[in-house]
C-alpha cells in the first residue's frame, strides 16, 4: 500500500484499488494504440469497399493484439495455469460492438448501392463483393458472444464518456452520406468503426478483471468515484475556506484527474513537490503546467530588468532542482534576454571598442547553447569560432554589408579599408565567396576602368596593369581585363 502526501495529509489506497488503476491505465494505452493503428489502416484502404472487406479481420487483429493476447499472457504471473487459450477466449474475448458497427456501415453501403444502381447491377455487385465481405464470423476460438453483464462497460472509467452510445450517435449522423466516397470520407464512419473496436477491447479488460477476481478474492477492486470527484473538485474551486479539504477528497475519489493536479500545482506552490511526485505514480505529465507557471513568473518587469530577471531565474532553478526538471524554456528566455541586453549596443560600437561587450558576454551566467544562439541571432562574427556558430552565405553577406557603407562605396581609400575588414571576417567565418565582396571589388574595378572606351592603346595597357595589380578575386578581374583588351 503506497502513501501519498498532500496538504500535510497522508493518503493511501488499498492494494486492490492500486491494481485497478494499473489495469485501467493499461486499458487506456491499449485503446489509444489500437485507435492509432486503426486510423492508419483506414487511411490506407482508400475506399469504403476495401474497408468493409478488411474490417472484421483488422478488428479481430487489434482486439487480440492490444487486449486479448497480452492479458492472457499475464495469467502465469498470477500462477493461473489451468486455462487454455481457447478457454480464456470464451470467457474474455468478444467482438459484438465491432460487428454492430460493421452491420450499420454495411446497411448504409447497401442503401447507397440500391439508390445509385439499377436493380440487376445492384444484385450483381452485391453477389460479387458483399458475400465475401460479410460472410462468416471472426473465427477466433469460436468466441462470439454478447456484451458482458450490464454495467461492465463502465467498470473502467476515463476512456471516453458513454463509449457504448457512440455507435448509436454516429449511426444517426450517417444519414447524410449519399455516395460510397461520402460514406468513406465521413468522420462518423471511421468513428463508429473505431469505437466498436475500442468497446470490445474495453470489454476484454473488464472480463479479464472479473476472471482474476473469481480466482483471487478481491484482487482488483475500485474504490473510486469519478463523478463524485468531479463534483468535489468543482466545489473546491468555489469554496475557498474548504478548498484544501475538498481537493483532498476529490483526489481520494479520482487520483488520476489531471485537471486537479494542474490546479494544485498552479495555486499551491508549497505543494508542487508533493503533487509532482504523485503525478508520476498516476502517469500524469505536469511538465507543461510547470513550464507555464515558470513563464507566468517571468513578468514584464523581470523582462526589462536584469536584477529582477535574476531573482526569477534563481527561483525557477530552485524549483527545477526540487522537481528534477533538467531544462526550461523560461530559463532559456531569461538567459537569451540577458545576453541580448549585453549585445544591444554591439552594432553601434566601433569594432575596436567592443572588448568590454565581449567580456561581459563571456562572463554572463548562461548555458553555452544559449550564448551560441545569441551570437548567431545578433551576427556577432567575432565570437563565431569561440561558440561554434556557423553563418550561411546569405547571413554572412548581411554581416559584411554593414561594412560597405556609403563612404566605402564612393571613396577608393575607404573601399580598400572595407575590403581588408571583409576578407578578415570571411576568414574567421570560414567562407571564400561573398556577394558583398564581389560588389565592392566590381565597384572598384569600374572606377579603375572609368572611360576606358575613349582610351588609346597606351592608356588601355596602363588600365590593364592597374587591374592586374589590384587586390581582388581573379573571377572579378577577368571580365574587366577582357573588355579593356577588346578596346585595344
Amino acid at each position: 500500500m503506497s502513501s501519498y502526501q498532500l496538504f500535510d495529509q497522508s493518503i493511501s489506497f488499498p492494494d486492490s484499488a492500486e491494481r485497478f488503476f494499473d489495469m485501467q491505465y493499461h486499458a487506456w494505452n491499449a485503446i489509444s494504440a489500437a485507435s492509432n493503428d486503426f486510423d492508419a489502416w483506414y487511411e490506407k484502404c482508400g475506399n469504403i469497399l476495401t474497408v468493409l472487406k478488411g474490417y472484421k479481420e483488422k478488428a479481430c487483429e487489434l482486439i487480440i493484439q492490444y487486449a486479448n493476447r497480452p492479458l492472457f499472457n499475464e495469467l502465469a504471473s498470477y500462477e493461473i495455469y489451468d486455462l487454455s487459450e481457447d478457454s480464456y477466449d470464451k470467457k474474455c474475448l468478444a467482438f459484438s460492438k465491432s460487428l454492430e458497427a460493421l452491420a450499420v456501415i454495411r446497411e448504409k453501403y447497401e442503401d447507397i448501392l440500391a439508390e445509385q444502381a439499377a436493380e440487376e447491377e445492384y444484385r450483381a455487385e452485391r453477389k460479387e463483393n458483399l458475400g465475401r465481405v460479410f460472410g462468416g464470423g471472426f473465427g477466433v476460438g469460436g468466441a462470439l458472444k454478447g456484451m458482458a453483464a450490464a454495467g461492465a462497460m463502465n467498470a473502467i472509467s476515463g476512456v471516453g464518456h458513454d463509449i457504448v452510445n457512440v455507435i448509436g450517435n454516429a449511426s444517426s449522423a450517417l444519414v447524410a452520406a449519399s455516395s460510397k466516397s461520402a460514406l468513406y470520407n465521413s468522420a462518423d464512419t471511421r468513428t463508429m468503426m473505431r469505437e466498436g473496436i475500442k468497446a470490445d477491447i474495453l470489454n476484454c479488460f473488464n472480463a479479464h478483471m472479473e476472471l482474476l477476481n473469481n480466482r483471487i478474492t478481491s484482487h482488483i477492486v475500485s474504490v473510486f468515484d469519478a463523478d463524485k470527484a468531479e463534483a468535489l473538485f468543482e466545489n473546491a474551486k468555489k469554496v475557498a475556506d474548504k478548498q484544501k479539504h475538498l481537493l483532498i477528497e476529490s483526489f481520494k475519489n479520482c487520483p488520476w484527474n489531471e485537471e486537479l493536479f494542474e490546479f494544485v500545482f498552479i495555486h499551491y506552490k508549497t505543494e508542487r513537490k508533493n503533487i509532482w511526485n504523485i503525478s508520476k505514480r498516476f502517469h500524469i505529465d505536469l511538465s507543461k503546467t510547470a513550464e507555464e507557471t515558470f513563464a507566468a513568473s517571468y513578468t514584464e518587469k523581470a523582462r526589462t530588468s536584469e536584477e529582477e530577471s535574476q531573482i526569477v531565474k534563481k527561483d525557477i532553478l530552485a524549483q527545477m532542482r526540487e522537481l528534477g526538471i533538467s531544462s526550461s524554456a523560461t530559463i532559456k528566455a531569461i538567459e537569451l534576454d540577458g545576453l541580448n541586453r549585453i549585445l544591444r549596443d554591439y552594432d553601434s560600437v566601433a569594432d575596436e571598442n567592443r572588448g568590454p561587450i565581449f567580456e561581459a558576454f563571456d562572463n554572463y551566467d548562461a548555458d553555452r547553447s544559449n550564448k551560441s544562439e545569441a551570437v548567431y541571432k545578433n551576427g556577432v562574427w567575432e565570437l563565431a569560432q569561440k561558440y561554434d556558430v556557423k553563418f550561411s552565405s546569405e547571413e554572412a553577406d548581411a554581416i559584411l554589408a554593414k561594412y560597405y557603407i556609403e563612404s566605402a562605396q564612393n571613396v577608393e581609400a575607404e573601399a580598400l579599408k572595407a575590403r581588408v575588414k571583409m576578407t578578415a571576417i570571411m576568414e574567421i567565418l570560414g567562407i571564400s565567396q561573398s556577394f558583398t565582396l564581389d560588389k565592392l571589388e566590381n565597384d572598384c574595378l569600374e572606377r579603375i576602368c572609368n572611360n576606358y572606351q575613349n582610351a588609346d592603346e597606351q592608356m588601355c595597357n596602363r588600365i590593364i596593369k592597374y587591374i592586374r595589380e589590384f587586390e581582388a578575386l581573379q573571377k572579378n578581374k577577368e571580365p574587366f581585363l577582357q573588355k579593356v583588351q577588346a578596346q585595344i
